[in-house]
């Protein structure tokens, strides 16, 4: 079961000389072993996980191809999977000589965090690594540690028994991160620098606490109200992370973040908390050569039920009660019993306390009612002195020195007294547990339930739903339907754009506001970003207005908090301004306002400087040709008429779309515009613009473009013709599995590139460059979306005689793609972090 410490130096040596072989084809990089192989939690079938650390921040991806490379070159390695398009890039193969299954990929940071954190627990202890490796086994056997199945991920075990193992009494472990001197955040004391601040007084045996560890999870842990972390001993409870998952468990070093988010529906947690129960009663009930001791412990009260009925035995499962009395009375066998693997009957067992009643209590995972261990002198004489049950003791029985010597038979029925004698009478050599599968699982499977449609048959990898129906196709479209498509999008532009006077209108109010800030705040300048200021905005936007101080270009010593929640108490007493409050939990703060004259709503920042810089691009792309503000409202009218233009509802934003434009009218041929990022002299190095951290250089000399750019004019396509065009594009040539939308470059750029894998829309801020605006989408809503640009692109590349004039009529005419019969709002799949 458990990995030798031979094995773990074998696992080095490969990594090793794989590191040496790679090292020949990739500079820069180095190959480092990581998971269970160095986190004291290893078995023998485990992989051996490898990371890839790259140099200076450099994307893992090349070193990735160069071991894809290598193993295709390499009769070392045989058996390769490329999983490189996968959510978790990575590259496995089996090394021929050893049979050992090798992993690379490139582990996030928190993950490596984690499993730093996990060694540091291991050496604590000796009993944690048996512990935590048999429970990991156990894991497997129950088959509920496989993620890509809608179950849990493999390191959530280690995480459950170290929680236990600290809320045990004595605790066998202490929590690091509260012995730290100053506990915040991520910090924690090193095993090794523990000293006399802690140690354990727990003596306990492993066989002890692995029933503990069941009794646990089954009887004492409120699974439904509280959440498994390992940071803080004080119990957490789930309202405090807004968590509503059946199990929770707090990712150590990402606390947002629930490991159980994998399970894929009711049904599975329902079955993982049975394997709990089921592992509970097998562990704890003494196993013989003839199968469990007994069955079900009664009281007096429900002597009738036992002359009346033998074949209820299976009923009442939510009353079920594992009597710690047995516990307590047989600990000797407690403490052999998950130590020894031992034969058992097949006969599938259900210890329970019968005549209690069917009530759930949903403060425990199993709902059992009762701690039985407390069961007085008083109770046990007013057990039944007799028994007609062929399953159960005679008094005569019962009165026998060794009544154990006599059983050839699993009893049915014992009283509370009756079993704990029969457990004092059991030795160790009687014992016949077997650790295998069918005594663990009953049999049974955990259910298979698609994460994303939550249907049975299917795991969420194999989802039919997320299928894109096949593209129809389109008859050759005559050129008096674009050039209505054209006059259509053009009437629309002018329809939506605002207007000079009220752009003025916007100019005086941020001047205005300008002034009456300065009264206060000396050096202030105000400048509008966002639609409002970047060539696509419609009539009535929003004002995004970013504030900063002269002589302070980066905004440094400045309480941002502390200033945004001045500025709201200023702008509540500012005569133009209604409705204004402070918003300073966000990751930009702002203060919302009102302008009442002009009914507009507003959003005020400190030093967004990025968002001027990225306001000002578009604006450039704009100015360059006129079809491009053209299809960028054509784009924005039809994302808002789908549905799909919300990013705060879960769909993706106006501004990704005019992304989206943008890099269409970049990609074909010939182009409409340039890329504005590549636009210099290749042969020096390339120029740099700097703001808050990121290169936010690029051309916007517009009166040299003609001269700088040699594919300037020749496109001369009608909006109409680009509009469909640009529906095809996304839709026949795009390759979304493998690229993500950029206009930083006109080369491709790949996901395994950017290491964004999702199955959903990736799409790159031109400037901060870990930003993908696509990050936020459900599977279900990117379905959805994809889904309106296939009818968008039937209903546009489809010629429509006797249309009338405007594109509203166009509009009623071509039904554009919504799923108004949908039961549930694709904004509803978004994800619990």
């Amino acid at each position: 079961m458990k990995a030798t410490p031979e094995t773990i130096t074998t696992r080095r040596e490969l990594v090793s000389q794989l590191n040496d072989l790679l090292a020949t084809k990739v500079k820069g990089c180095r190959l480092e072993m990581v998971g269970s192989s160095i986190c004291g939690f290893c078995l023998k079938t485990s992989d051996v996980n490898i990371d890839i650390i790259m140099d200076d921040n450099q994307s893992p991806s090349a070193a990735l191809l160069g071991v894809r490379d290598l193993v295709a070159d390499n009769d070392t390695y045989i058996n390769v999977v490329d999983d490189l398009s996968s959510s978790f890039p990575t590259m496995s193969f089996t090394h021929s000589k050893t049979n050992e299954r090798m992993v690379v990929g490139a582990s996030s940071a928190s993950s490596k965090y984690t499993n730093q954190l996990l060694q540091e627990y291991t050496s604590l202890d000796h009993r944690v690594p048996v512990l935590g490796i048999t429970f990991r086994y156990w894991a497997k056997l129950c088959q509920i540690d496989d993620q890509s199945r809608g179950t849990l991920p493999p390191h959530a075990f280690p995480l459950m028994l170290i929680h236990f193992l600290q809320q045990h009494q004595p605790p066998v472990l202490p929590v690091l991160h509260t012995l730290h001197p100053n506990p915040d955040g991520d910090v924690y004391l090193r095993a090794a620098d523990i000293g006399d601040k802690w140690k354990s007084k727990n003596t306990e045996s492993v066989g002890k606490l692995w029933l503990e560890l069941f009794k646990f999870y089954t009887m004492g842990f409120k699974m439904t109200e509280l959440v498994i972390n390992i940071r803080c001993l004080k119990p957490m409870n789930k309202t405090d992370k807004a968590w509503s998952k059946k199990i929770a468990i707090e990712d150590p070093f990402v606390q947002k973040r629930n490991l159980t988010r994998t399970v894929s529906g009711n049904p599975v947690f329902e079955y993982i908390l049975d394997r709990f129960r089921t592992s509970y009663k097998y562990f704890a009930i003494p196993q013989l050569c003839y199968g469990p001791l007994f069955l079900h412990i009664i009281f007096k009260e429900v002597k009738s039920w036992i002359k009346t009925s033998e074949n209820t035995c299976q009923k009442n499962r939510k009353g079920e009660i594992l009597l710690e009395s047995i516990e307590k009375a047989g600990q000797s066998q407690s403490e052999g019993s998950s130590e020894c693997e031992m034969e058992r009957t097949e006969d599938e067992v259900d210890v329970a306390v019968e005549g209690e009643a069917e009530e759930d209590d949903d403060t425990t995972m199993s709902g059992f009612e009762a701690d039985l261990s407390t069961i007085s002198p008083e109770d046990m004489q007013e057990e039944p002195n007799d028994s007609t049950s062929p399953n159960a003791l005679s008094s005569q029985e019962e009165g026998s020195e060794n009544i154990l010597e006599d059983l050839t038979a699993t009893l049915y029925f014992v009283t509370p007294s009756q079993a704990a004698r029969l457990m004092q009478q059991v030795k160790e050599e009687d014992l016949l547990f077997r650790f295998e599968e069918r005594f663990l699982t009953l049999g049974l499977k955990p259910p298979l339930i698609c994460g994303s449609c939550q249907k049975d048959g299917h795991c969420k990898a194999d989802c039919r739903e997320d299928e894109l129906p096949p593209l129809k196709r389109l008859p050759p479209v005559n050129n008096h339907f674009l050039n209505l498509l054209t006059a259509i999008f053009e009437q629309l532009t002018r329809d939506f754009e605002p207007t000079v006077q009220e752009i003025e209108e916007r100019d005086k109010i941020v001047s205005d506001l300008e002034n009456y800030i300065c009264q206060f705040f000396r050096g202030v300048t105000l400048k509008l970003f966002g639609s409002s200021a970047n060539g696509f905005g419609f009539q009535r936007s929003d004002l995004d207005i970013c504030l900063t101080f002269e002589g302070n270009p980066k905004g440094q010593n400045i309480d941002h908090i502390k200033i945004i929640e001045s500025l709201a108490e200023k702008l509540k007493r500012y005569r133009q301004c209604g409705h204004v409050f402070a918003i300073t939990t966000a990751k930009v703060p702002i203060v919302k306002f009102s302008i009442r004259r002009a009914y507009l709503e507003g959003d005020l920042s400190l030093y967004n400087t990025l968002a001027l810089q990225n306001t000002k691009l578009l604006y450039t792309y704009a100015k360059i040709d006129h079809r491009v503000k053209c299809l960028g409202y054509a784009m924005k009218y039809f994302a808002k008429l789908c549905d799909i233009g919300d990013a705060s509802r879960g769909s993706l934003s106006s501004y990704a779309y005019v992304l989206m434009v943008l890099h269409f009218l970049q990609q074909c041929k010939p182009p409409v515009i340039p890329v504005l990022q590549e636009l210099y002299d290749h042969s020096k190095p390339a120029p740099q613009l700097v703001i808050d951290g990121w290169n936010a250089w690029f051309f916007d000399n517009l009166g040299d473009l003609k001269t700088e750019w040699k594919d300037y004019g020749k496109n001369t396509d009608p909006v109409g013709q680009l509009w469909v065009n640009m529906l095809r594009y996304y839709t026949e040539t795009f390759n979304w599995k493998e690229h993500v939308v950029t206009i930083r470059q006109l080369a491709p750029l790949t996901r395994l590139h950017k290491l964004w894998n999702s199955r959903c829309i990736a799409i790159e801020d031109p400037f901060d460059l870990s930003h993908n605006l696509g990050a936020g989408l459900s599977r279900k809503m990117n379905t959805f979306i994809m889904k309106a640009f296939i009818r968008g692109r039937e209903v546009f590349g489809t010629a429509i005689m006797g249309c009338p004039p405007g594109y509203r009529h166009l509009v009623e005419v071509c039904d554009p793609p919504r799923d108004s019969g949908r039961s549930r709002s694709p904004h509803a799949g978004m994800q619990e972090s």
